[in-house]
């Protein structure tokens, strides 16, 4: 019985002493002590009794994600910090299923680090700074599929299944970045979802354009195709390219 007890009171006063530095990272934060959280952390994660703790990545990425907020820093060193906190947050969860630390908080950091990552796109663009607005948006992007994938909501917005506007903003970034095989891959996922309207033809053009030129006789004929199913008014239009492609023996593809 003694050593039982023992064991307990051992038990305890660990828990104790992790749990101690770990509400002085909070304290730190909800301050807004950036400087004194971060010298806390490294403690933590240096010491040999906390290391391997999981919740050390959920501050990883709470830190880097403020520090991504800094305004006096360009473009890029605004993508790094972000980009080290989104995967910090990934860890997180990876390592801890419950991840209750990101479940008090309605997993907002994820909701940060998409509107930060879509302000820094925006913000590129704007200065022509075409390849970083297109490495912007597209973890924009990512971030929001993750978000979608895993379910999460908040109340100022209701991401889409297929974000129609951000893909296309992505692409256009590519587009004057010069980032051909980015744009293209942009693209594709509105001939993939099957996603049409008179403004997306112009889309399909573009792809379809693209692998016949490359001469990339698969894709080019998957998207042929997609194209005749989706838009079967401009026959003549996909029938060009068709020939275009092969010849006039290219019969699988020609609507009569």
């Amino acid at each position: 019985m003694k050593k039982i007890f023992s064991f307990l009171v051992f038990a305890i006063a660990a828990k104790l002493t992790i749990a101690q530095p770990v509400k002085e990272i909070d304290k730190f934060v909800l301050l807004g002590r950036w400087a004194e959280a971060e010298a806390a952390l490294k403690a933590y994660s240096t010491n040999p009794k906390t290391a391997d703790k999981p919740v050390i990545w959920y501050y990883r990425g709470k830190l880097d994600l403020n520090a991504s907020n800094d305004s006096s820093l360009a473009i890029p060193q605004a993508m790094v910090k972000k980009n080290s906190s989104f995967e910090a947050f990934k860890k997180y969860q990876m390592l801890d299923i419950k991840a209750e630390s990101l479940a008090e908080e309605n997993y907002r950091p994820y909701l940060m680090l998409y509107a930060g990552y879509y302000d820094l796109g925006a913000a590129a663009y704007n200065k022509k700074e075409y390849a970083n607005s297109y490495q912007a948006f597209a973890k924009a992007l990512e971030t929001e599929e993750y978000i979608v994938g895993k379910g999460y909501k908040f109340d100022e917005i209701k991401f889409a299944a297929f974000d129609t506007s951000l893909i296309m903003n992505t692409a256009l970034a590519a587009v004057q970045a010069k980032d051909t095989a980015s744009s293209i891959m942009m693209y594709s996922r509105f001939l993939d979802r099957g996603i049409m309207g008179e403004g997306n033809k112009q889309v399909y053009e573009i792809v379809v354009d693209h692998y016949v030129r490359k001469r990339d006789v698969a894709n080019a004929n998957k998207y042929i195709k997609i194209a005749q199913e989706n838009y079967p008014k401009d026959k003549d239009i996909w029938n060009e390219y068709a020939v275009k492609l092969i010849g006039k023996d290219n019969k699988e593809l020609l609507y009569a």
